[in-house]
């Protein structure tokens, strides 16, 4: 948590892949807009419309 900072106004986001990790701290508010763009582009429900997810995984795991 962020010093002077009230308890919920950041979020933790952590990620990791192979490659490592990383720990981000985000302000809840700037996250929140970031998701309301994003179900603006890509409403629930349609996101394989713009990405096939399996299909990604696949290649992945087949080393493409």
């Amino acid at each position: 948590m962020a010093v002077g900072h009230a308890a919920g106004d950041f979020v933790a986001l952590a990620l990791s892949s192979p490659d490592g990790n990383a720990l981000f701290e985000v302000p809840r508010s700037v996250l929140v807009r970031f998701l309301r763009r994003t179900y603006v582009v890509v409403p629930r429900g349609r996101e394989t419309d713009h990405l096939d997810v399996d299909a990604a995984v696949n290649r992945l795991l087949a080393g493409r």
